[in-house]
């Protein structure tokens, strides 16, 4: 029987399939998030600035010296509880 090429490395398709698959989540996931943290940051923007000049709230400008990250997630997700 003649073994071809395909047939040589046919048992590494469901390896190289499954981290192809990885990949293409990975991506679209990132993609997601870009687009849900931009829809965020528009949000901010209506109220802050990104430097130190105050709009509606204080701006932007130094604000993780000023709080922790801990604070900061909170804040964003929820001001108002906050």
């Amino acid at each position: 029987m003649h073994n071809s090429p395909f047939r040589k490395h046919a048992n590494h398709f469901p390896a190289l399939f499954l981290i192809f698959t990885l990949l293409l989540f990975f991506v679209t996931s990132g993609l997601r998030a870009q687009d849900e943290g931009k829809e965020l940051f528009k949000q901010c923007a209506a109220c802050h600035s990104l430097g130190s000049d105050k709009m509606i709230g204080p701006g932007l400008a130094g604000v993780t010296d000023r709080h922790d990250r801990d604070w900061l997630l909170r804040f964003i997700r929820n001001s108002q509880e906050v």
